[in-house]
Formats: C-alpha cells, sequence, structure tokens
C-alpha cells in the first residue's frame, strides 16, 4: 500500500481534530479559577504585552522600571 503526503497530511488533520474535540470537552468538567490569572489587591495601571519575543521583553523590562 502506497502512503502518500496527502494521506499523511489527512490523518494528522483528523488526529488534530480529534485531539481539540477531546480537549474541548474536557474543560466544561474543570474549575473556572483554574484559567484565571491572580491580580493585585490594588489595581493602578495594567499592561498587557502581547509578544513572548526579545522585544516584549525589553518593553517588559522598561516598563517595570
Amino acid at each position: 500500500m502506497k502512503f502518500s503526503r496527502r494521506d499523511a497530511l489527512k490523518t494528522l488533520g483528523l488526529l488534530v481534530a480529534t485531539t481539540t474535540v477531546a480537549g474541548a470537552s474536557n474543560l466544561k468538567t474543570t474549575s473556572k479559577s483554574l484559567y484565571k490569572a491572580p491580580l493585585p489587591k490594588k489595581i493602578d495601571t495594567r499592561v498587557v504585552i502581547v509578544g513572548g519575543g526579545w522585544s516584549g521583553l525589553s518593553v517588559a523590562k522598561n516598563i517595570k522600571m
């Protein structure tokens, strides 16, 4: 039996879809507090940095200073 690249991609796509559906159904049974980040007691200013590369690290460091 010949296993082509297209067959491999179909199988991989099916595997990813199945895993995603199984993981999403498991989210309903878990605690909601598990996915919430702890917030500080007093909120003056909050900054969200999107990106975890060198530039995001540099921005976070400079904002903290």
